[in-house]
């Protein structure tokens, strides 16, 4: 049996900012997408993987790319998958753990909404996948979660991705109890814990987990 790789760290072309560092360690796997190669590098970070068609870099950083990064995947620009899927993929085959997301959120709503639905991929591999920004952490689930830590967020929401979904919440302030839920709701947004941990269960359908924080002011 292949052992999986601990965790892959995927830098996509999106909003990036040097706080998300903070979270990345030397046992971590990093795949760059685009752009991301060249911020990464301005940063000091070598990453293990590029992807992408590299449309968002000058012939001079590609050349930088090349030159300091041994694993590169080019592909055209004309294409049937964003960069960012390809960069899923490639996650995917390495069989990591679990996979940590930076960027996926950026200027272009209709690249960040397919990031968002792209994360179900993970899931039906069973790899625990997460897209981070400043403010917000997101993933999905189809089972149950538990909330560990709500340090640094102040509130959780559910959104379904399916038409409707059955949860049930506990340790909240708002508890629910096998509720069904409606896309077309915003029942379940801003929700707190009251205990130390908050569980949730998703008895049917698929659903997209929020824990966010007010915005952080950036000068």
């Amino acid at each position: 049996m292949a052992v999986k790789i601990n965790r892959v760290v995927i830098f996509a072309n999106g909003f990036l900012y040097p706080e998300y560092l903070e979270n990345i360690s030397k046992k971590d796997t990093v795949i760059c997408v685009d752009a991301a190669c060249i911020w990464l590098l301005r940063q000091g970070i070598k990453a293990d993987y590029a992807i992408g068609d590299f449309d968002s870099v000058t012939k001079e950083e590609l050349a930088e790319i090349k030159a300091a990064l041994k694993k590169i995947q080019i592909y055209p620009q004309d294409k049937n998958a964003t960069d960012f899927e390809l960069a899923v993929e490639l996650a995917i085959h390495i069989k990591p753990s679990d996979v940590l997301i930076f960027g996926a959120l950026g200027s272009r709503l209709d690249h960040s909404l397919s990031a968002i639905f792209l994360l179900e991929r993970f899931l039906n591999k069973n790899i625990q996948a997460e897209i981070r920004d400043l403010n917000n952490l997101l993933t999905l689930i189809a089972g149950s979660y538990e909330i560990r830590n709500l340090r640094q967020y102040n509130y959780f929401s559910l959104q379904p991705l399916t038409d409707t979904a059955v949860v049930t919440v506990t340790g909240c302030r708002y508890p629910l109890s096998l509720k069904k839920i409606h896309r077309s709701s915003s029942l379940t947004i801003s929700n707190r814990k009251k205990k130390k941990n908050c569980l949730i269960k998703v008895h049917r359908g698929l659903v997209s987990l929020i824990l966010s924080r007010d915005t952080v002011n950036r000068q």
